[in-house]
């Protein structure tokens, strides 16, 4: 066991604890929140751009201007939605589970950062830590980790991943 290897200990039981005390709920609405305010906004910026573009000088600011609007918005609704849910589960004495489920997530949210990183900093060797890294007790069920996220997502995504990483 090396440096690392406590690094990565302590990153795991910080996020561990991190979903523990946010649950669940928070946690998954976390990223559904601004996965899907990136995605309303790639679809909705053009069309509320050109409807605003008659009052915006600068077609480039109309069109920042739409994707931060739209992107506000649909935050908004989606955090209204979220603590919608936190009511349910509040009422209906469902926050044990929450927390537990929440747990869950942290590992797995803290799994797949360390796992890109640890990649990373393993082939790109920034900061001279490559042979540290590969040396490490955990490093190779993250390569294996690596291998597997790499099989499930599509080719494009692998792709470019692979190329930022330093093995493509």
């Amino acid at each position: 066991m090396n440096i690392v290897d406590i690094i990565v200990i302590v990153i795991i039981l910080v996020f561990i604890i991190r979903g523990y005390l946010k649950g669940f709920i928070n946690e998954v609405f976390s990223l559904l929140i601004i996965a899907g305010s990136l995605v309303a906004s790639f679809l909705l910026y053009r069309p509320l751009s050109n409807a605003t573009s008659n009052f915006v000088n600068s077609k480039e600011l109309s069109i920042f201007l739409s994707f931060i609007a739209v992107f506000v918005l649909t935050a908004i609704f989606l955090i209204l939605v979220r603590n919608l849910f936190i009511s349910l589960l509040e009422n209906l004495n469902l926050t044990d589970i929450d927390s537990l489920l929440g747990l869950v997530i942290g590992f797995i949210k803290g799994g797949l950062i360390l796992t890109f990183v640890l990649m990373f900093f393993a082939f790109r060797n920034i900061l001279k830590t490559a042979d540290l890294i590969r040396s490490s007790y955990f490093f190779p069920y993250f390569e294996k980790s690596y291998s597997f996220l790499l099989l499930v997502l599509p080719e494009r995504i692998s792709v470019l991943i692979n190329r930022f990483i330093g093995l493509g």
